[in-house]
């Protein structure tokens, strides 16, 4: 009878704790690290699945390939406003599908001709802050990009902390940005400030491509000396962050988040857009991050 006992004791606690670990491993809350921004630095996918033509060492620490049904939430967050964004720009970002979705493998980011919020027209700007930052090593974006007069898509990196209390002095690393009037032109520029004057240290590489026929990779490769940016892996531009910066001021030595997006009109495209053009779509086949 004790026998008995015994074995229904241990049968019944065997039962529970069967149970517990199958409601741990399949309930995890996704959210609980989802403002957590995720420590690459020791990998954080399965590059196995993924082929590349890197070598030198790289390292595939995390990507987006898109395949997806929806924008992952794990990754991207969306920025929503119509303020003029600093640039007196004219689109009102928001997270409406209607603008950003997943399709056929791609990430589409969609700029229209439509009144929404006081704003003429709408588009997208997702972005990785708070979830996925990145600092040196090699970023590739394959992209096929929107052309019309008064578009301008990028790729572009900002500080994930508020590192010196100034805009200006915190830095900005642009990856891609494309006037959309000449789809024949990429621009590399890396923004600071020293002794409170603003720089912008950049290219423009005219290849003879019109980069919104097809896709192209969009690469920028960080380092502690410098900045080097690429298209399809050939490099057309490099800074070396060295001999600019010093131990007091280096905002390249922090951790920065990506933002992809579309803007329309302001100061640098102008507002001279044709409703034709619309509506125009950026799309993105992945993102990749390589580390050494």
């Amino acid at each position: 009878m004790r026998k008995c006992i015994v074995l229904c004791v241990f049968i019944v606690f065997f039962i529970l704790l069967t149970y517990y670990m199958v409601f741990t491993i399949f309930n995890t809350d996704s959210d609980t690290n989802k403002d957590t921004p995720i420590n690459m630095d020791e990998g954080s996918s399965e590059n196995n699945k993924i082929t590349t033509n890197l070598n030198n060492g790289w390292k595939l620490v995390w990507y987006d390939e898109f395949n997806g049904a929806k924008l992952n939430k794990e990754y991207w967050s969306f920025q929503r406003g119509g303020n003029g964004w600093g640039n007196n720009e004219l689109q009102y970002y928001t997270d409406r599908r209607e603008n950003c979705y997943v399709e056929n493998g791609k990430l589409i980011i969609r700029a229209m001709n439509e009144h929404f919020e006081n704003n003429q027209f709408t588009s997208a700007r997702i972005m990785t802050k708070g979830k996925v930052d990145f600092l040196y090593g090699r970023i590739d974006i394959k992209a096929r990009l929107p052309k019309g007069k008064g578009l301008l898509p990028a790729f572009w990196l900002l500080p994930s902390e508020d590192n010196y209390q100034d805009r200006r002095k915190n830095g900005e690393i642009d990856i891609m940005e494309m006037l959309g009037d000449n789809p024949k032109v990429i621009y590399a520029v890396a923004h600071y400030s020293i002794n409170e004057k603003y720089k912008s240290w950049g290219k423009c590489e005219d290849n003879n491509i019109d980069f919104s026929e097809d896709f192209h990779i969009y690469s920028l490769e960080w380092n502690k000396r410098e900045l080097k940016w690429f298209i399809d892996g050939k490099d057309y531009y490099i800074l070396e962050i060295d001999k600019v910066f010093n131990e007091d001021y280096h905002p390249f030595s922090k951790r920065f988040y990506l933002i992809l997006n579309i803007a329309i009109g302001g100061d640098w495209p102008g507002n001279d857009l044709s409703e034709a053009i619309f509506p125009a779509q950026m799309e993105i086949d992945y993102v990749r991050y390589y580390r050494k």
